[in-house]
């Protein structure tokens, strides 16, 4: 078991339609993120006070509730209304990866990739963080992706919050919300800690979630003889 130290594991949901669940071990180099995984001792505690206090703010608990309710009634109810009037299959679970996504995405970096919508779009940054979370060959490319993707945004919110753009001050998500807080020596979070934040916040809620909804729809749909199997 030595290697096991340097590895992640990560749950990999529903496998197949089997019931079954997944779990990858990728090596701990191929991310270079101190944060909710591959953070010890004082970073972890840093970044767990900072995140604790705003997950209890009011301004936190709005954004969240709005992005799900954009989420749920003007993206899921269409696509499954879709699904159910063409009498078209539907994996359920990739669609619940899609909304789980888009809205830590949103609540991290205050950015929609819009993966969940009419035709279920691929995206760019969907597929890479997708691949960046799997034993493949482009597992390194991958996480180049996640990076660059994340690196931009922060780019960009500094803009936006040296211009004072009226948008920029309404922003609630975690990446503006420690753009506006200082460390502990005062000095402002920098861009590889800000990145940390986001990603590590996308990486633990993304999967948990949607796996957590499948599971959900899957205990309650009408299949008495599945269930009963699924129970054993």
């Amino acid at each position: 078991m030595r290697g096991m130290r340097n590895m992640f594991l990560f749950l990999r949901g529903i496998g197949q339609g089997q019931g079954v669940v997944t779990l990858l071990l990728i090596p701990q180099h191929y991310f270079s993120y101190d944060g909710i995984f591959n953070a010890d001792n004082e970073t972890w505690s840093k970044q767990r006070k900072a995140m604790s206090i705003e997950f209890h703010s009011a301004r936190f608990r709005q954004l969240t509730a709005e992005s799900l309710f954009e989420l749920v009634h003007k993206r899921l109810i269409p696509v499954l209304e879709e699904s159910q009037k063409n009498s078209l299959p539907l994996d359920l679970q990739d669609v619940l990866l899609r909304m789980t996504f888009d809205n830590v995405c949103m609540i991290a970096f205050g950015v929609d990739p819009r993966c969940l919508g009419l035709g279920l779009p691929k995206i760019p940054f969907a597929r890479a963080f997708v691949k960046a979370t799997e034993a493949t060959r482009e597992l390194k490319e991958s996480i180049a992706g996640v990076n660059k993707f994340a690196d931009e945004v922060i780019r960009t919110r500094k803009k936006e919050l040296s211009l004072q753009c009226e948008n920029s001050k309404e922003r609630s998500d975690l990446l503006t919300v420690f753009m506006r807080l200082k460390d502990e020596k005062g000095q402002p979070f920098s861009d590889k800690f800000l990145r940390d934040i986001g990603v590590n916040f996308i990486l633990a809620g993304r999967d948990t979630s949607s796996v957590a909804l499948s599971w959900f729809f899957l205990a309650y749909q009408p299949a008495p003889k599945y269930r009963a199997e699924d129970s054993t």
